[in-house]
């Protein structure tokens, strides 16, 4: 799997498989990463663009 050093777990998508021709999905991304190969931050948390961290936002939710 591909998880950008971000895990060292994955299990094989066959419907990723059918839609990229790669199936390793990646499981418990660190650093606050998520997707299939940990490419983005998780929900609430934004790529900080110096080093690619992701930060909590800390918005107020309207």
């Amino acid at each position: 799997c591909n998880c950008n050093g971000y895990s060292d777990r994955c299990y094989f998508d066959k419907e990723l498989y059918a839609l990229t021709g790669h199936g390793g999905h990646c499981i418990d991304c660190r650093a606050n990463r998520a997707g299939a190969n940990c490419e983005r931050c998780k929900e609430n948390y934004y790529e900080r663009p110096e080093d690619s961290y992701c930060i909590a936002c800390n918005c107020d939710e309207i």
